[in-house]
């Protein structure tokens, strides 16, 4: 009898395993309370399981959970390098992370990026840098 897992089941047993892994995470360092660093960390665990589901034809994993979510550093870096000397609004920057990397980011968090790699101009709008 072949191994067959339904998509549906495995994301609730994925979901099931981060869970397990944050609090294991988290009672190993005697707290009670999961911090961030805990759920990444938990992640990278759950990475390796997707990787293995990827390999089966019949389990399509989607790629934004395999995928790594770049750094602040690494985010910049990119945005700098497609950017750079460009005037650009937070909502490209933002249809730019979720076409190019597949991840959502919100507003503060660009903001935030644009206040360190560039100028603002105007309202939602800013000069990247020249380096």
């Amino acid at each position: 009898n072949e191994f067959s897992p339904s998509l549906a089941n495995s994301i609730t047993r994925l979901a099931i395993s981060v869970q397990k892994y944050v609090k294991a995470i988290a009672s190993s360092k005697h707290s009670f309370k999961a911090s961030k660093q805990d759920v990444d960390r938990a992640f990278e665990f759950i990475e390796e399981k997707l990787k293995f589901l990827s390999t089966f034809d019949h389990v399509s994993v989607p790629k934004t959970l395999i995928k790594k979510k770049p750094t602040k550093q690494e985010r910049q870096a990119m945005l700098k390098e497609n950017f750079k000397g460009k005037e650009v609004t937070i909502d490209q920057i933002k249809d730019y992370l979720k076409n190019e990397i597949g991840f959502e980011y919100n507003d503060r968090n660009i903001v935030r990026d644009l206040d360190q790699i560039g100028n603002k101009v105007k309202v939602k709008t800013y000069q990247i840098i020249n380096d």
